[in-house]
């Protein structure tokens, strides 16, 4: 969002937030992504975490002994299913990888049965995570207008007057991180677990090879340093739950204070709901420089919607409507 917001000039958007949804499918989409097609990319780069520092090929083993509440949807039986999973910053071109937010997007193939948003029988399933706990505003209203403001020039006094704590937000998202491998990421948003609760996802680091020290004066560095570590060694990644609790256990009026479903800026306490390990991804030692992987890579596209429906991204969440 960020690499959008620096990249605006000042227009008048034609739309109004008042459906913020399609408002914003018509800046996003009319307003950026057609404008790359004319323009003739192919494929067309995407409008937001747009850098890619590597796409790596792998496998996601879903782990058997786990608390029969977590298995809901394609986590519902144990076993192996390949990945692609793709780490990017949310940065414009020609600013450099330090102090950006990292994002991580996995494919998992072999996930069988109807989606939430169709996968055309391809048997996929997408997670969409990044290197914050918190999205910089609360709703999809919210969202639409602070984008809006942002093309018409006026997006800090659109701050100023309605979310204070969103210049803040943003500033903690541009984190100094050394290495992709050295940051946790989460969903953000909240998704179905089953058909009577909800979870967010986190993806913590597990092994890497250290490649040596990083120059973060390299503009590139973030990608350099991941294209070393893949070629010196395998890697590891830790996928969790985070289960939302329930009213066996606290009082809705907590819940929903501390644990909401639609207050994108409310980071849900962990020490609370505890993150549950439910998969691990194993990346083997590979050359992520091959132009036809990375080609693949950048074709891949991700859709947090594109998972089973026990899955599905919160309907209560208007953010995750606009992901």
């Amino acid at each position: 969002m960020r690499s959008l917001k620096q990249g605006m000039k000042s227009f008048n958007i034609t739309c109004s937030c008042k459906d913020p949804i399609k408002c914003l499918e018509h800046m996003f989409v009319d307003m950026v992504q057609k404008k790359r097609v004319a323009a003739g990319q192919c494929p067309v780069r995407r409008p937001v975490f747009l850098r890619t520092h590597g796409i790596m090929k792998g496998e996601i083993e879903i782990h058997e002994k786990v608390s029969d509440d977590l298995k809901q949807g394609m986590f519902a039986h144990a076993g192996k299913h390949p990945v692609y999973v793709r780490y990017s910053s949310d940065l414009s071109d020609g600013r450099p990888d330090w102090k950006s937010t990292i994002g991580l997007g996995i494919k998992l193939f072999g996930i069988k049965g109807e989606k939430e948003v169709s996968d055309d029988g391809a048997e996929v399933a997408d997670l969409i995570l990044q290197n914050v706990p918190f999205f910089f505003v609360d709703n999809a209203s919210d969202f639409c207008n602070f984008t809006k403001a942002g093309f018409e020039g006026w997006s800090d006094q659109w701050v100023q007057e309605n979310s204070p704590k969103t210049n803040i937000l943003l500033d903690k998202m541009a984190k100094p991180i050394r290495s992709v491998f050295e940051t946790s990421v989460w969903s953000v948003v909240p998704f179905k677990l089953g058909k009577d609760n909800y979870c967010k996802y986190i993806v913590r680091p597990g092994k890497s090879t250290f490649s040596g020290e990083v120059d973060i004066n390299d503009p590139d560095f973030l990608g350099k340093d991941l294209a070393a570590r893949m070629k010196a060694g395998n890697a590891t990644l830790n996928l969790y739950i985070q289960r939302r609790p329930t009213t066996k256990e606290f009082d809705q009026a907590y819940i929903d204070k501390h644990f909401p479903l639609d207050k994108a800026m409310t980071v849900w306490d962990e020490d609370v709901a505890k993150p549950e390990l439910i998969a691990t991804i194993s990346l083997p030692k590979q050359d992520i420089m091959q132009p036809e992987q990375e080609i693949y890579g950048d074709w891949l596209d991700f859709n947090i919607g594109r998972v089973p429906k026990l899955n599905a991204p919160a309907p209560q969440s208007s953010i995750a409507l606009t992901v």
